[in-house]
């Protein structure tokens, strides 16, 4: 085996391992990001308050629709019978794609699969952060 070969299959392997670790950290800050966003939610809606805004930046509420698709063959089954299942699907579904359709669906008050999905609204508290002159720099 090259010298270069057996260098590039250990600095492989190496990044592959710091890549788990790291993703098995973004996991946890997730679930700390979403059990305190949760909190402040709560705070903000004994409060009455949609935002607030302190030197960090505004805080606000945010609510986003979220799908999961729990039986994809009833999801196929309902998009084939209205014959939107080509303009929306061919083996598969996108979640982004679901979503935004549903979303559209909801807004003009059109049926939607409601069998086979799970539909739900979720408020968080996002962030516009300012730069050090209070221009805005960045919405997460």
């Amino acid at each position: 085996m090259t010298d270069t070969k057996l260098l590039l299959s250990k600095q492989l392997v190496k990044f592959r391992d710091k890549k788990e670790l790291l993703e098995e950290e973004t996991k946890i800050v997730n679930s700390k990001i979403k059990e305190i966003s949760i909190k402040l939610v709560n705070i903000m809606d004994a409060n009455g308050e949609l935002s607030f805004k302190t030197k960090d930046g505004l805080f606000y509420q945010f609510t986003d629709l979220y799908t999961q698709i729990i039986d994809k063959e009833k999801v196929f089954d309902w998009l084939k019978n209205r014959k939107v299942f080509g303009k929306l699907a061919r083996l598969d579904i996108n979640t982004n794609t679901l979503k935004a359709w549903i979303k559209e669906r909801i807004k003009d008050k059109k049926p939607y699969p409601t069998e086979g999905i799970n539909c739900y609204y979720e408020t968080t508290v996002r962030v516009k952060k300012g730069d050090r002159n209070g221009n805005k720099e960045k919405s997460d």
